[in-house]
């Protein structure tokens, strides 16, 4: 199996049990056990950057150029941004019991530490 399709099987299914820790209560999860599925997407990620870092010093997978980087960039920020808008609408279905006003100034706040993680780890990269 290729390292590229290792790599995004092992981020889609991380991300799925991400998904499944959030929405934890409304899936029926006992609270007992709604860490499990985000402390396994942990792993699932861990070991996605781990077979990413494999391939690329391998030569598998090439380095992306900065006009690359730059697109990324702000695919990320418009996937930020779209998650952020929709998040004070789904955040009452996960349990969160706020004020409206809180859950959309909580949003705004996501969405800059979003972005300054996503800034300084694309600088951070080589």
């Amino acid at each position: 199996m290729k390292s590229s399709i290792k790599i995004n099987i092992l981020f889609i299914t991380g991300s799925a049990l991400m998904l499944a820790g959030v929405f934890a209560k409304p899936l029926g999860i006992p609270s007992d056990l709604e860490i499990v599925p985000s402390i396994v997407a942990v792993v699932f990620f861990y070991l996605g950057y781990r077979v990413s870092k494999r391939a690329k010093t391998a030569g598998e997978i090439p380095t992306a150029s900065a006009t690359q980087k730059q697109k990324k960039f702000r695919v990320l920020v418009a996937s930020y941004a779209a998650a952020c808008v929709t998040m004070p609408f789904v955040m009452p279905f996960t349990g969160v019991a706020l004020p409206f006003g809180e859950l959309v100034v909580f949003s705004i706040i996501t969405f800059f530490m979003c972005i300054g993680i996503t800034w300084m780890t694309m600088r951070l990269q080589k």
